[in-house]
C-alpha cells in the first residue's frame, strides 16, 4: 500500500509558532478536531466512498492504520509538521492517542453519513475493481 505524507510549514512569527497548512491535494470543505480521546479509545473504523481527508496531530500522538482491502500499515501521527491523506476507499483506524492529543482532520467534503462504509464486509464488496485483491 502506498501511503502519502504531506509535510507542512511552520513558521515563527514575533515568537509565536505557525503552522501553515498547505499543499493539500483537495479544496478543503470541512475541518474538524479530535481531542480528549483515551489512550485505549479507538476513532475512524470506517471507510469513504468518496471523501478524502489528511490528518495532523497538532499536539501529541496516535497511531492509524491504513487497509486498503489487501495491505495493511501502521503509521504514527507525532507532530504538527506532517500529516496522512486518507484517499477514499481506505479504511481506517485512530488509536493509542496520547493523553495531550488533538488530531486536526481537513476533508474534501461536507458530512454525509451515505458517503462512510462502517462495515468491514461491506467495504471489502465495494472496493472499486482496480482495488480488489487479485485483481
Amino acid at each position: 500500500m502506498e501511503h502519502h505524507f504531506i509535510d507542512f510549514t511552520q513558521k515563527t512569527d514575533n515568537g509565536v509558532l505557525l503552522n501553515v497548512f498547505e499543499n493539500v491535494p483537495f479544496d478543503i470543505r470541512r475541518v474538524y478536531t479530535i481531542r480528549g480521546i483515551k489512550a485505549h479509545e479507538r476513532r475512524g473504523n470506517h471507510a469513504h466512498h468518496t471523501n478524502r481527508q489528511v490528518l495532523v496531530a497538532l499536539h501529541g500522538s496516535c497511531k492509524v492504520t491504513l487497509d486498503d482491502g489487501e495491505n495493511q500499515e501502521i503509521i504514527e501521527l507525532d507532530s504538527p509538521k506532517k500529516g496522512i491523506l486518507l484517499d477514499s476507499y481506505i479504511w481506517h483506524t485512530m488509536y493509542d492517542f496520547s493523553d495531550d492529543t488533538t488530531l486536526l482532520c481537513l476533508a474534501s467534503q461536507p458530512y454525509d453519513e451515505k458517503d462512510y462504509m462502517r462495515d468491514y464486509s461491506e467495504f471489502l464488496s465495494k472496493l472499486p475493481i482496480e482495488n480488489v485483491p487479485g485483481y
